[in-house]
């Protein structure tokens, strides 16, 4: 059997995902696993501000074009409403 080939470390996919364990952030797989997640952070963020405020501004065709903080107020009973 011929003998294997010498591989960088950082050319390997196993080496890749020890050194993103070591790291004090989690890495979601880029080229270089030094480098932090920043922009996965900004993505997440951004994601929650859409669904926390826009998403409920934002009329439903499915909830018969009210928002859901509309739909929710028709709804609820108003013994729901009082507690």
């Amino acid at each position: 059997m011929p003998p294997r080939p010498q591989q960088r470390a950082d050319d390997s996919d196993r080496a890749h995902g020890r050194g993103a364990r070591r790291l004090p952030h989690r890495h979601s797989g880029g080229p270089d696993p030094g480098c932090s997640d920043e922009a996965a952070a900004r993505a997440v963020a951004e994601g929650r501000i859409v669904q926390g405020r826009l998403h409920r501004r934002r009329r439903q065709a499915a909830l018969g074009r009210l928002t859901p903080v509309e739909f929710e107020t028709v709804m609820t009973t108003p013994a729901l409403q009082a507690a």
